[in-house]
């Protein structure tokens, strides 16, 4: 598991991301709905279908390293190998998942 503060004093990589083509997870959630599981529980459900309808074996999501919930997120639904990098000029955690 990452660490929050140890995450926002990484050096970071100034790193070409080579992620074309690649499906990336994202999600928003409102305020009222933090906590409360949902995210998990989406992020799985479209990961199954991924992996059921299509033949990618690898995707990626970017979480700004402070937010720590969708860190843990990530992690219970399989990504991980967090690297520091710079996206659209900011600070920002690549994470991977391979099936």
């Amino acid at each position: 598991m990452l660490d929050a503060a140890a995450a926002v004093s990484w050096p970071v990589a100034v790193a070409r991301l080579r992620f074309e083509g690649v499906p990336e997870a994202g999600w928003v959630l409102a305020r009222w709905a933090h906590g409360q599981g949902f995210g998990s529980e989406g992020l799985a459900a479209a990961l199954a279908w991924l992996d059921h309808a299509t033949e990618h074996r690898r995707s990626v999501c970017l979480i700004d390293p402070a937010n720590v919930a969708s860190i843990r997120v990530a992690e219970k639904a399989g990504f991980g190998g967090a690297q520091a990098v710079r996206f659209r000029d900011s600070q920002t955690l690549l994470l991977e998942r391979v099936r």
